[in-house]
């Protein structure tokens, strides 16, 4: 479980990852995405799955929005 800063994917500053979490089964939550609208939001989660090839949740940890799919998502 990997969780980025949406404002720093936005801002092009994205992570490198781990070897070890490439080589693994992950999952990777893209919080603060009360601070996009809905679209740009969106694009910023499709960038990112292009980016990490793993799976893209998008999340807000402030409103909660995408934390029932996040607990679905590590099922």
């Amino acid at each position: 479980l990997q969780v980025l800063d949406a404002a720093e994917v936005a801002a092009d500053r994205t992570p490198e990852l781990p070897e070890d979490a490439v080589a693994g089964r992950r999952l990777v939550l893209l919080n603060k995405m009360d601070l996009f609208g809905e679209e740009r939001g969106r694009r910023l989660a499709e960038v990112l799955r292009h980016r990490t090839n793993a799976p893209v949740i998008p999340v807000s940890a402030v409103t909660g929005v995408g934390l029932d799919d996040v607990k679905q998502g590590i099922r």
